[in-house]
């Protein structure tokens, strides 16, 4: 499959930290861990075309995030394809099992709610960038405990895996 006649042009977003308040919930990362995964990728992906941006520090916010996926699909354009990826700790909520989050610096696992940012707003910002765009491809790549909560959608029945790059998906 040639890449560069399939996408216009190919984005990341990548999102990695290390430190939170709720310490006894979210024991803290080795920062060095965290960034030499974050800059192996990145410059894995730059070697493949890819324009990165990353959100690698130790305090990052539900509204860094946020904001950050919505500068990203914002810009991107039609059939571009776009990797997202988060290194952070996972969880699910306490009421509702089968609801996942993300854990931010400021994040209670008591009230996710109001600062944790959950996985099923990934779907959202997807189906932003494959209908409101629309983007060929949008991939999330979650490193967490109970990343599997924020599926958005699953391809079924492909034996040649360089097919998956042709149709339009999440």
């Amino acid at each position: 499959v040639a890449f560069s006649e399939l996408y216009a042009k190919s984005r990341a977003l990548l999102v990695g930290l290390w430190a939170f308040e709720d310490s006894a919930r979210f024991p803290q990362f080795d920062e060095r861990k965290i960034s030499a995964d974050v800059s192996g990728l990145k410059a894995a992906l730059e070697r493949n075309g890819f324009e990165v941006t990353t959100l690698v520090r130790d305090r990052v916010r539900r509204e860094d995030i946020t904001a950050a996926l919505s500068r990203l699909v914002a810009d991107a354009g039609r059939d571009d394809r776009i990797l997202v990826y988060f290194s952070t700790h996972g969880f699910p909520d306490p009421l509702l099992p089968a609801k996942g989050y993300l854990a931010t610096s400021d994040c209670n696992a008591d009230d996710p709610r109001g600062r944790c940012f959950a996985l099923d707003e990934l779907q959202e910002h997807a189906r932003r960038a494959t209908e409101g765009k629309p983007v060929r491809q949008v991939l999330f790549a979650v490193d967490s405990c109970f990343s599997g909560l924020g599926v958005a959608q699953k391809s079924v029945g492909v034996t040649n895996l360089s097919q998956l790059a042709m149709p339009q998906g999440v």
